[in-house]
């Protein structure tokens, strides 16, 4: 169960690694005192998701997330997400590009649990895509 808690916090932390990421021109207007990096009450008065997530990306503990932290959360990011994809077609056991209420309930069941509001066309079967539109912005 801690892996899956750690991987949904993982996935909330990268949706707001790849906002900042992204935006040079965030990171910049975050960065008031323009010393390359983010203290906490830069991140509080940028962004309050940066601001909630702060001590998962200040990774050595210092009170700064720098470049590099974002960068490193970015890849492990980039790495769940592809540890994801390969899960939910191991998943898919029917071979359709979708999962439906069985399959999600064996291999996700928290996503099974929201499975009617992720399935947004009511056609029983949630696909990448609307697990995507599902997720926090």
């Amino acid at each position: 169960m801690a892996a899956r808690t750690s991987a949904g916090a993982l996935a909330l932390s990268a949706l707001m690694v790849s906002a900042f990421a992204h935006a040079g021109e965030r990171w910049k207007s975050a960065d008031t005192d323009g010393d390359g990096k983010i203290s906490r009450a830069e991140a509080k008065a940028s962004s309050p998701r940066f601001a909630e997530h702060f001590q998962e990306l200040d990774k050595d503990g210092d009170g700064y997330v720098t470049s590099d932290e974002m960068q490193a959360m970015r890849q492990q990011w980039h790495e769940r997400r592809g540890e994801l994809h390969e899960q939910f077609k191991k998943a898919d056991t029917d071979g359709d590009g979708a999962l439906n209420l069985a399959e999600a309930q064996v291999a996700f069941p928290k996503l099974a649990e929201n499975f009617a509001k992720i399935d947004t066309d009511n056609d029983g079967r949630i696909t990448a895509q609307e697990i995507r539109a599902a997720r926090p912005h």
